[in-house]
């Protein structure tokens, strides 16, 4: 929801956000597909607990840099 409300005030998609819920959304199918094969349901839930982790540290690795940059074209833009 964050990241569909960041493109919404930048009034521009980041493909990097796009990239990073793909991401979140790849470890929710592994997940499915954990306990589908057989594993304990507690795997597939710790799995799925740690999804919103792949967005926070794919932002914390270079995301901001980007939304940084966007900022400062809007800005400019502005004015």
């Amino acid at each position: 929801m964050l990241l569909a409300i960041s493109a919404l005030m930048m009034r521009a998609a980041d493909p990097v956000h796009l990239w990073l819920l793909a991401e979140a959304a790849a470890v929710l199918v592994v997940a499915v597909a954990a306990v589908a094969a057989g594993a304990a349901l507690a795997w597939g839930l710790l799995i799925v607990a740690a999804s919103p982790a792949v967005l926070v540290v794919g932002y914390e690795a270079g995301g901001w840099r980007r939304k940084q940059e966007l900022v400062a074209r809007a800005s400019a833009a502005a004015v």
